[in-house]
């Protein structure tokens, strides 16, 4: 418990949370994007005439598996940055009642708040895990 509050005191409390989660959610989106770029690409090829082969995937078997991966990778990615864009709002949340303790001089309630709501993120993750399985 000391951590959190030692992370808080740092400067490495929730405005450094919302940093490193506009990271994953940029680098998560960069891959939805190269996704949906490769998923585009073989049905490009697929309605050019001739069909024009693509180099990774020659056959129209290799193409299917292909667009069946890349499509399920898209939902998963979408299902992520669902989460982390869940996760932002609740470091967002976590900020403002740390910034509001703050001047209201009651640093007893920023140090509660930096404890309790990254228990609060893990419980959610572990229940949509469970939800998921």
């Amino acid at each position: 418990m000391t951590e959190a509050g030692d992370t808080a005191a740092a400067g490495g409390g929730p405005p450094a949370a919302l940093s490193v989660i506009d990271d994953q959610i940029a680098a998560f989106r960069q891959d939805l994007n190269d996704a949906k770029e490769a998923i585009k690409a073989i049905y490009i090829a697929r309605e050019a005439t001739p069909p024009v082969p693509l180099p990774k995937y020659r056959t129209e078997e290799e193409q299917d598996r292909a667009l069946d991966r890349l499509e399920a990778k898209e939902e998963r990615l979408l299902r992520i940055l669902d989460n982390l864009t869940s996760q932002r709002a609740q470091a967002q949340a976590q900020a403002a009642v740390a910034a509001v303790a703050t001047v209201l001089h009651k640093p007893e309630l920023a140090l509660a708040v930096t404890m309790v709501v990254p228990r609060l993120q893990w419980l959610r993750r572990l229940v949509l895990a469970t939800e998921q399985a």
